[in-house]
């Protein structure tokens, strides 16, 4: 008896025990049988009446482990006899593999493993045992070689298996091990692989091959050539394409990372170039040359599967055409409209296997279908999958009633309406959880990012609000009233040079100005800063303009006095300014933050006013407007602007999250976002639960 280690960390042995699937740890154990130049192996799976797995035994007739290779095969990783070898000892077949790792995928499957092996040495052949240590799977433990008459090969063992049987079971398993060895067995006819009883033979299950050959560029320029096999099936398997060595050994499974409604294949890419990325130990991320060379495969797979989608629909289309049915009326030489109709084609039949009833349905509701299809192709195709599942699986009450309401306007219509309310259910749910919210609150800036995110949503203020000046002096504020909104201003008549004075000297900057006026502004209005830069919904011109002016504050900045006073100072400044007297309007002023001190509280309650008013003027003979100061929480404003889509929101049954609300803010408004938390990194999906935000005040 010998006893040895293995020269790695227990850390990375358990590492190659982990296996995506039971199956793969199976199949490493039956190349490393047809390395050992076996023609004939078997696997045997024993249930033990409790669906699950007693024994796992793998038979096969190879040249067997020779001691003298038992360290080098065992005991250090990496550093197989085969990494120098081309071919096989004795029939010179293609390798698999060449890492040195592929029996301690073994321990996937169970904890005990042992090889009973046999090999042949000065004519005589010799059997002894290895086994590796249940507890410390480094230890591994031989037994001395004694003669026996039986013929080489090698029997492994495994005990305490976890996998349930259905994972193992001839059915389940019998598809994938095909794939795996498909294009091995094909190359070599002599060798017969049998997995709990039944033997493999892909050709009983291969409908078609298919042969492409392309070349990839690497990053450094270079051509390589690639030859990709696709293998249609007679029976259910899980599309995969599988990185090759030129001979077709299988070096690593990826999802096939294509929509192919009712193909089954599996594509075999091969060539040089893997095998060196194999060799660099580059086939574990899809990162450089690797995901290139997959995106590239993968468009490859697309052409395929639109192509032989649409030899399958040629019958099904003609007889739509008969019925009239078909949305595409003649012919056409365009070749992006051919392409259009190619693509539609190929979802229309699928949807039609998705919907049962289909061929059962009215004349009127098959055209409805296809003509939804049509126009969803051509405006959202990324979209389509989900607009399919929820207006095909429509009652056909709630059908017809789509059908009446696309006669009176038209489906991007209701498609954009709709997208403007759950737009602004996510705004809100983001923006709530940005100001209440660690650690968005800390990292949230005033003017270059709260600002910004408030200046483009004015909606949340109320519809007939727009931005006339934003961060502006209140000189621009009076500029854009005179002159912006339909008052006829001869030059000279009123000076529009001088600065608005605050009492006792100094201009003041608004954070945002908003204005109502009475009549809506033309389709070609200035953008720049300092403009409108939205509408207003229209009102007679009869009506005085409403201006709402809001001090802002980031969240940690609470209400205080200091800022009441700053837009009293405000308000003051245009109230004895002469320029802004003689304007028929309504000022209101804001001071909006989080919260308020307890002295701001007291000011923002009193007995004689509605609740938040700190300040009303009074009627002045010879002024022409009035102002209103009031002391706002951001709590107050979310909850009202929430309150005015709530009937929407209740029609379309949307209830964003959080982390829903920041998703939407990160993409759309990536430039005036903290970025902390979720916006820094969306690998942290939710950082902090729901139930921790609805803590947070004014939630």
């Amino acid at each position: 008896m010998k006893q040895f280690s293995v020269s790695v960390g227990s850390d990375h042995i358990a590492a190659l025990a982990r296996a995506r699937k039971p199956i793969l740890g199976m199949l490493e154990l039956i190349w490393n049988a047809l390395d050992a130049d076996a023609t004939r192996v078997s696997v045997a799976v024993t249930p033990n009446g409790l669906r699950g797995v007693d024994t796992i035994e793998v038979e096969d007739n190879g040249d067997g482990i020779d001691p003298q290779e038992v360290e080098t095969a065992f005991g250090q990783l990496g550093d197989s006899w085969k990494k120098q070898a081309r071919a096989t000892k004795s029939l010179g077949r293609a390798l698999h593999g060449k890492r040195g790792v592929g029996r301690y995928r073994a321990l996937s499957l169970g904890d005990s493993v042992t090889w009973e092996t046999r090999y042949r040495s000065d004519g005589k052949t010799w059997a002894y045992t290895i086994s590796l240590d249940p507890i410390d799977k480094r230890k591994v433990t031989t037994t001395t070689p004694t003669e026996t008459n039986e013929a080489p090969g090698t029997r492994v063992l495994i005990h305490n298996i976890p996998a349930r049987y259905e994972s193992l079971a001839i059915e389940g398993a019998r598809p994938e091990v095909t794939e795996h060895l498909a294009l091995y067995l094909r190359q070599y006819p002599n060798v017969e692989v049998i997995y709990d009883g039944h033997t493999i033979t892909p050709s009983e299950v291969i409908k078609g091959e298919t042969e492409l050959a392309f070349t990839y560029v690497a990053e450094n320029g270079v051509e390589h050539p690639q030859a990709l096999t696709i293998l249609e099936w007679k029976v259910q398997v899980d599309r995969a394409l599988f990185l090759c060595s030129r001979n077709g050994f299988s070096l690593r499974e990826l999802p096939a990372g294509i929509h192919a409604p009712g193909l089954q294949f599996t594509a075999y890419l091969r060539s040089e170039f893997i095998e060196t990325l194999e060799d660099q130990n580059s086939l574990d991320i899809e990162l450089g040359d690797l995901g290139k060379l997959t995106a590239q495969t993968r468009e490859k797979l697309r052409e395929y599967n639109l192509h032989w989608q649409a030899k399958q629909v040629s019958e099904v289309v003609a007889a739509w055409k008969h019925e009239n049915i078909y949305p595409f009326k003649g012919t056409t030489d365009n070749p992006v409209e051919q392409a259009q109709r190619q693509v539609f084609d190929v979802v229309a039949v699928s949807v039609t296997k998705y919907l049962p009833g289909f061929k059962n349905e009215k004349l009127r509701s098959k055209q409805l279908t296809f003509n939804l299809l049509k126009e969803t192709l051509e405006t959202s195709p990324s979209s389509l999958r989900k607009i399919l599942e929820q207006v095909l699986g429509l009652p056909k009450r709630t059908q017809d009633e789509l059908a009446l309401l696309l006669e009176k306007t038209s489906l991007p219509a209701v498609i954009a309406g709709s997208k403007i309310v759950s737009d602004r259910l996510d705004f809100i749910q983001g923006l709530r959880s940005m100001l209440f919210d660690q650690p968005y609150k800390n990292e949230l800036l005033e003017r270059k990012q709260l600002q910004r995110l408030v200046a483009a949503n004015t909606w949340l203020f109320g519809e007939e609000y727009f931005l006339m000046n934003d961060d502006e002096s209140l000189l621009n504020v009076l500029r854009s009233v005179l002159l912006k909104k339909g008052y006829q201003v001869e030059d000279g008549t009123v000076d529009l040079k001088s600065d608005v004075k605050f009492e006792g000297g100094g201009t003041g900057i608004v954070d945002l100005a908003l204005t109502s006026v009475g009549s809506s502004l033309p389709e070609d209005e200035d953008m720049t800063p300092g403009t409108v830069i939205g509408k207003t919904i229209a009102r007679t011109n009869a009506s005085p303009m409403h201006n709402l002016v809001i001090e802002l504050k980031r969240p940690t900045q609470k209400i205080n006095t200091k800022v009441l006073q700053e837009v009293r100072d405000y308000a003051l400044a245009i109230a004895k300014d002469e320029r802004f007297s003689g304007i028929p309007a309504r000022w209101t002023f804001w001071a909006l933050s989080n919260e308020l001190t307890d002295h701001a509280a007291e000011q923002s309650n009193q007995r004689d006013r509605a609740p938040g008013i700190v300040e009303q003027s009074a009627l002045k003979p010879g002024r022409a407007f009035e102002y209103t100061i009031i002391s706002k929480t951001w709590g107050e404003v979310l909850d009202q602007a929430a309150q005015r889509l709530e009937f929407f929101r209740k029609q379309l049954a949307y209830s964003p999250s959080f982390s829903q609300g920041r998703d939407y803010l990160s993409a759309t408004y990536s430039d005036f976002i903290p970025k902390t938390g979720d916006f820094a990194s969306k690998q942290d999906s939710d950082s902090a639960s729901p139930a921790q935000i609805e803590n947070q005040p004014g939630s």
